[in-house]
């Protein structure tokens, strides 16, 4: 598997935008967002349930974006392996997202799946676990089980860790690139999200990518700002944090 090409990267580029919406909506809000240089595009089961990936990775790819599908596939290595082959051959489809969960030879079926034509994400603990959610769905905190989680991605090849803000202390030294969702603004409500920091704060503790959606596809109105405005608030945000680490 391929090493991200972190190095250089715009701060635009940084900002992966979680189209988390109707079907009909993809291509005003990717619109507004690649005027910025916005290039990646998260798409999930809300907008893949409705028309399937193909099309749904069309509206974003005919565009000129990218797409990270997220999934979060877990399931027999077989099964793992021929999914991420499927996905891998989809024009537009950047990486996607399998839960580490998996353990190891899920994960190493997905990444050889995957071959060199994406990149295979391991999600960890959702960030809209607070502390004793995930002490009961796991039997430790957050920073121990993402520290298990990273563990097995790194000996499976898995290039790219999800996690909360809260837990990038546990991925520094592990190599893999760090991936934030749960990222606020401050003029932003958290939403469903428990473990959330600023984009600023995320990337000033280790953050290469950051996923945000609603504050950017439906800012407040007490914002002030349409989606454009509110991705440059956040790409802006990056940029700032980016020349300080």
């Amino acid at each position: 598997m391929k090493t991200h090409p972190l190095k250089n990267l715009p701060a635009a580029e940084r900002l992966i935008v979680a189209l988390d919406v109707p079907p009909g909506q993809i291509q005003p809000i990717a619109i507004a967002c690649l005027q910025v240089g916005v290039k990646l595009f998260k798409l999930g089961p809300i907008v893949l349930d409705a028309i399937g990936v193909p099309a749904a990775v069309h509206l974003v790819e005919e565009l000129g974006g990218k797409v990270m599908i997220d999934q979060n596939r877990y399931d027999i290595p077989d099964v793992m392996r021929g999914s991420a082959r499927v996905l891998a051959g989809h024009k537009g489809v950047n990486m996607f997202t399998v839960h580490a969960s998996a353990k190891v030879k899920g994960l190493k079926a997905a990444v050889d799946g995957a071959g060199e034509s994406c990149y295979v994400i391991g999600v960890t603990v959702l960030t809209s676990f607070s502390e004793q959610e995930c002490q009961e769905q796991f039997g430790r905190p957050p920073p121990a089980q993402v520290a298990i989680f990273c563990k097995d991605l790194v000996e499976a090849g898995v290039p790219c860790v999800v996690c909360s803000p809260k837990e990038l202390k546990v991925v520094r030294g592990t190599g893999l690139v760090a991936i934030t969702p749960g990222v606020r603004p401050v003029w932003a409500p958290a939403n469903d999200h428990k473990r959330t920091t600023t984009p600023g704060e995320a990337i000033h503790a280790g953050a290469e990518f950051l996923v945000v959606g609603r504050p950017i596809t439906d800012p407040p109105k007490e914002s002030g700002m349409d989606t454009r405005e509110a991705a440059i608030a956040v790409v802006s945000e990056i940029e700032r944090a980016m020349t300080r680490r």
